[in-house]
């Protein structure tokens, strides 16, 4: 899966609101809870299994925690985490715009989104773009307007 430039022109991203896979918890189809680790460092995007589905324009929005480890196994914390979140509408591919995350979160969460998203379903798109391997957790969710 290549990451491509952002041809989702429609929504709006806001970046400040208050063998690698990903794990869906919990799923409806306005939102699904995702756990992800040994996301290596500048590897490839990783898709969640979870999707939302949405029938008119929405706002999404993504709480999430994330850590960088020094190696694989997770040991060793770093000192800051570089990831970048995306949305991809399953059928067309479209994203909605990357966001990235420079912060290390592991007692704390932090809230970023999108609106005006236009109806679809999508899934969410994780990146590590730190020096590290990455693991995290968090719950996406869609507003419809």
């Amino acid at each position: 899966m290549s990451f491509s430039e952002n041809t989702y022109a429609t929504a709006d991203s806001i970046s400040n609101l208050s063998v690698p896979s990903i794990v869906t918890t919990q799923e409806d189809r306005t939102g699904f809870s995702y756990s992800f680790s040994m996301l290596s460092k500048n590897g490839s995007p990783l898709p969640s299994n979870g999707t939302i589905t949405t029938t008119k324009s929405s706002d999404v929005y993504v709480t999430l925690v994330q850590w960088e480890t020094k190696d694989r196994e997770g040991q060793g914390t770093a000192w800051s985490a570089d990831m970048a979140y995306d949305l991809e509408e399953t059928t067309t591919k479209n994203k909605a715009g990357e966001i990235p995350v420079r912060e290390l979160l592991t007692s704390n969460n932090k809230t970023i989104g999108w609106t005006n998203v236009k109806p679809g379903t999508y899934r969410l798109i994780i990146k590590n773009t730190g020096s590290y391997w990455a693991a995290g957790n968090g719950f996406v969710r869609a507003y419809e307007k």
